[in-house]
């Protein structure tokens, strides 16, 4: 990405790295059940859905403001690429525990509290998203901030709905968390 001078690749590896780590992490374990497998799937879900969401929006926009200058400092450049390796371990914290887990609780109530949640997490950042393109793709609208559907409610509610699916994914493991998979 340095070389081409080119970010069109950074949500997409971001991405690819959430699918990457969780199903090795997945079958790392030689102790798999019903929670780890639906686990995976959602996040396999979300990560395709998001990744392919924000690789082809770069590419119709042609490029990303916010990387104008970083791209051009390969020090700069390559912090904010492991920023996103931070950020995918932080925010993966709580499947990973699921994932690796050896503890074979039946899939319980909150789990299925936990994959609701997950679901109007999902249906949330996905709606907004495309209202938000459809809004963005009206030449009347340069310069405006969305504010309605979803976004009348809320000023970033494709965060909310973010934020949704990683609690929902945390709720999932409510049973089986011990010690330091609390954190």
């Amino acid at each position: 990405s340095y070389l081409l001078s080119t970010e069109h690749f950074f949500d997409l590896t971001g991405s690819v790295t959430f699918i990457t780590v969780s199903i090795l992490a997945f079958f790392m374990n030689d102790s798999k059940n019903l929670r780890q497998l639906i686990v995976l799937i959602l996040i396999v879900i979300w990560a395709l859905r998001l990744g392919s969401f924000l690789f082809f929006r770069i590419r119709k926009a042609g490029e990303d403001s916010r990387f104008t200058t970083i791209k051009k400092d390969l020090l700069v450049f390559f912090l904010t690429w492991n920023l996103q390796g931070l950020w995918v371990l932080f925010t993966l914290f709580g499947a990973l525990t699921i994932l690796t887990s050896n503890n074979n609780n039946n899939f319980g109530i909150l789990d299925i509290i936990g994959v609701l949640i997950w679901v109007i997490g999902f249906l949330i950042e996905v709606v907004s998203d495309r209202q938000k393109s459809e809004f963005k793709s009206n030449e009347s609208n340069a310069g405006k901030f969305i504010q309605s559907g979803l976004w009348k409610y809320s000023r970033h509610p494709n965060y909310f709905g973010e934020i949704l699916i990683w609690t929902g994914i945390a709720i999932i493991g409510i049973s089986i968390y011990s010690g330091f998979g609390w954190l």
